[in-house]
Protein backbone atom coordinates (compact mmCIF):
# COMPACT_ATOMS: atom_id res chain seq x y z
CA UNK A 1 0.00 0.00 0.00
CA UNK A 2 0.60 3.04 -0.75
CA UNK A 3 2.11 5.18 1.86
CA UNK A 4 1.38 8.46 2.78
CA UNK A 5 4.39 10.56 2.76
CA UNK A 6 4.79 12.91 5.49
CA UNK A 7 4.27 16.34 4.46
CA UNK A 8 7.27 18.63 4.31
CA UNK A 9 7.09 21.02 7.05
CA UNK A 10 8.42 24.17 4.63
CA UNK A 11 11.62 25.33 6.34
CA UNK A 12 10.81 29.11 8.45
CA UNK A 13 11.53 31.99 6.10
CA UNK A 14 14.03 34.60 7.62
CA UNK A 15 12.67 38.07 7.52
CA UNK A 16 15.45 40.21 6.18
CA UNK A 17 15.44 43.33 7.98
CA UNK A 18 16.13 46.50 5.10
CA UNK A 19 18.16 48.96 6.64
CA UNK A 20 17.33 52.29 5.22
CA UNK A 21 20.76 53.31 3.26
CA UNK A 22 21.59 56.70 4.99
CA UNK A 23 23.08 59.11 2.29
CA UNK A 24 25.55 61.76 3.15
CA UNK A 25 23.88 64.73 3.26
CA UNK A 26 25.22 68.18 2.63
CA UNK A 27 22.78 70.53 3.93
CA UNK A 28 21.91 72.99 1.08
CA UNK A 29 21.83 76.70 1.53
CA UNK A 30 18.44 78.11 0.81
CA UNK A 31 18.56 79.25 -2.53
CA UNK A 32 18.80 83.15 -2.92
CA UNK A 33 16.59 85.42 -4.62
CA UNK A 34 17.50 86.07 -8.02
CA UNK A 35 17.31 89.76 -7.39
CA UNK A 36 19.33 89.51 -4.10
CA UNK A 37 22.78 89.48 -6.01
CA UNK A 38 21.73 92.47 -7.89
CA UNK A 39 20.38 94.36 -4.70
CA UNK A 40 23.61 94.30 -2.71
CA UNK A 41 25.46 95.32 -6.06
CA UNK A 42 23.54 98.52 -6.14
CA UNK A 43 24.41 99.29 -2.01
CA UNK A 44 27.89 98.97 -2.65
CA UNK A 45 28.43 101.33 -5.21
CA UNK A 46 25.59 103.79 -4.10
CA UNK A 47 28.14 104.08 -0.82
CA UNK A 48 27.84 107.40 0.97
CA UNK A 49 31.21 109.23 1.00
CA UNK A 50 30.71 108.94 5.04
CA UNK A 51 30.96 105.26 4.52
CA UNK A 52 33.94 105.10 2.19
CA UNK A 53 38.17 104.88 3.50
CA UNK A 54 39.09 108.20 4.50
CA UNK A 55 41.83 109.51 1.97
CA UNK A 56 44.67 109.97 4.96
CA UNK A 57 44.73 106.38 5.46
CA UNK A 58 45.82 105.89 1.10
CA UNK A 59 47.88 108.56 1.96
CA UNK A 60 49.76 107.61 4.92
CA UNK A 61 50.29 104.33 3.89
CA UNK A 62 51.81 105.76 0.73
CA UNK A 63 53.94 108.00 2.92
CA UNK A 64 54.95 105.08 5.23
CA UNK A 65 56.46 102.80 1.62
CA UNK A 66 58.20 105.82 0.45
CA UNK A 67 59.88 106.42 3.99
CA UNK A 68 61.04 102.56 3.68
CA UNK A 69 62.98 103.45 0.34
CA UNK A 70 65.15 106.66 1.63
CA UNK A 71 65.79 104.67 4.79
CA UNK A 72 67.13 102.00 2.20
CA UNK A 73 69.05 104.36 0.63
CA UNK A 74 70.87 105.32 4.03
CA UNK A 75 71.62 101.69 5.19
CA UNK A 76 72.89 100.83 1.62
CA UNK A 77 75.42 103.82 2.00
CA UNK A 78 76.22 103.07 5.60
CA UNK A 79 76.97 99.65 4.93
CA UNK A 80 79.24 100.35 1.90
CA UNK A 81 80.76 102.95 3.75
CA UNK A 82 81.37 100.89 7.09
CA UNK A 83 83.16 98.01 4.70
CA UNK A 84 85.50 100.25 3.50
CA UNK A 85 86.67 101.57 6.71
CA UNK A 86 86.93 98.03 7.80
CA UNK A 87 89.20 97.53 5.22
CA UNK A 88 91.06 100.65 5.53
CA UNK A 89 91.81 99.43 9.00
CA UNK A 90 93.26 96.06 7.69
CA UNK A 91 94.76 96.92 4.82
CA UNK A 92 96.14 100.73 4.65
CA UNK A 93 97.15 100.83 1.29
CA UNK A 94 93.50 100.85 0.38
CA UNK A 95 93.23 104.11 1.50
CA UNK A 96 95.25 105.11 -1.79
CA UNK A 97 92.69 103.75 -3.98
CA UNK A 98 89.54 105.31 -2.01
CA UNK A 99 89.40 108.36 -2.94
CA UNK A 100 86.35 110.17 -1.59
CA UNK A 101 83.09 108.86 0.33
CA UNK A 102 80.55 111.18 0.39
CA UNK A 103 77.70 110.28 2.70
CA UNK A 104 75.75 113.48 1.87
CA UNK A 105 76.05 112.82 -1.99
CA UNK A 106 76.03 109.27 -1.03
CA UNK A 107 79.04 108.82 -3.31
CA UNK A 108 82.31 106.39 -3.27
CA UNK A 109 85.32 106.85 -5.83
CA UNK A 110 87.52 104.11 -5.97
CA UNK A 111 90.56 104.04 -8.37
CA UNK A 112 91.92 100.90 -9.43
CA UNK A 113 95.39 101.91 -10.05
CA UNK A 114 97.48 104.27 -8.71
CA UNK A 115 99.91 106.84 -10.01
CA UNK A 116 99.36 108.69 -13.18
CA UNK A 117 96.47 106.86 -14.90
CA UNK A 118 94.09 106.82 -11.36
CA UNK A 119 91.71 108.79 -12.93
CA UNK A 120 91.35 106.31 -15.95
CA UNK A 121 90.69 103.27 -14.03
CA UNK A 122 87.44 105.27 -11.75
CA UNK A 123 84.84 102.99 -10.17
CA UNK A 124 82.23 105.50 -9.32
CA UNK A 125 78.95 104.28 -7.03
CA UNK A 126 76.90 106.61 -6.46
CA UNK A 127 72.88 106.96 -5.05
CA UNK A 128 70.59 109.67 -6.01
CA UNK A 129 67.43 110.36 -5.03
CA UNK A 130 65.05 112.11 -7.55
CA UNK A 131 61.31 113.20 -7.23
CA UNK A 132 60.19 110.03 -7.08
CA UNK A 133 62.32 107.38 -7.56
CA UNK A 134 65.94 106.18 -6.11
CA UNK A 135 68.85 104.76 -8.26
CA UNK A 136 71.83 103.19 -7.48
CA UNK A 137 74.40 103.61 -10.47
CA UNK A 138 77.64 101.87 -10.84
CA UNK A 139 80.31 103.64 -13.23
CA UNK A 140 83.64 101.52 -14.57
CA UNK A 141 85.81 102.35 -16.13
CA UNK A 142 85.62 102.37 -19.97
CA UNK A 143 81.80 102.42 -19.31
CA UNK A 144 80.69 106.89 -19.28
CA UNK A 145 77.14 105.68 -19.15
CA UNK A 146 76.43 104.71 -15.21
CA UNK A 147 74.75 101.53 -14.88
CA UNK A 148 71.43 101.38 -12.92
CA UNK A 149 71.32 98.81 -10.67
CA UNK A 150 69.32 97.46 -7.43
CA UNK A 151 70.61 98.10 -3.88
CA UNK A 152 71.67 94.58 -3.40
CA UNK A 153 73.87 94.64 -6.62
CA UNK A 154 75.03 98.21 -5.78
CA UNK A 155 76.39 96.47 -2.68
CA UNK A 156 77.61 93.71 -4.27
CA UNK A 157 79.64 95.48 -6.94
CA UNK A 158 81.03 97.65 -4.77
CA UNK A 159 82.57 94.44 -2.38
CA UNK A 160 83.70 92.88 -5.50
CA UNK A 161 85.87 95.68 -6.39
CA UNK A 162 87.15 96.38 -3.25
CA UNK A 163 87.88 92.50 -3.40
CA UNK A 164 89.65 92.89 -6.52
CA UNK A 165 91.87 95.43 -4.90
CA UNK A 166 92.78 93.86 -2.18
CA UNK A 167 93.96 90.61 -3.26
CA UNK A 168 96.14 93.47 -5.77
CA UNK A 169 97.47 94.61 -2.15
CA UNK A 170 97.79 91.40 -0.94
CA UNK A 171 99.55 89.87 -3.99
CA UNK A 172 102.04 93.10 -3.77
CA UNK A 173 103.06 92.50 -0.67
CA UNK A 174 103.82 89.04 -1.03
CA UNK A 175 105.92 89.89 -4.80
CA UNK A 176 108.93 90.36 -4.18
CA UNK A 177 110.34 93.98 -5.98
CA UNK A 178 112.62 93.74 -8.57
CA UNK A 179 115.35 96.17 -8.27
CA UNK A 180 116.87 97.35 -11.53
Amino acid sequence: MPTKSAAKKPAPVKAKVIKPVQKNSVEKKPESVKGEGLRVLKEVLHLGPAQKKPASDKVEHLVRGYLAKLKEVDVTFEKGAAVIEKYREKYPELSNHVQQIIPEERRIKITQNLGKDANLRLHLFVIRLLDNDVQYEVTTPGGEEPKIVRSSEWLSLLHDRLARIIANILYARETPKIET
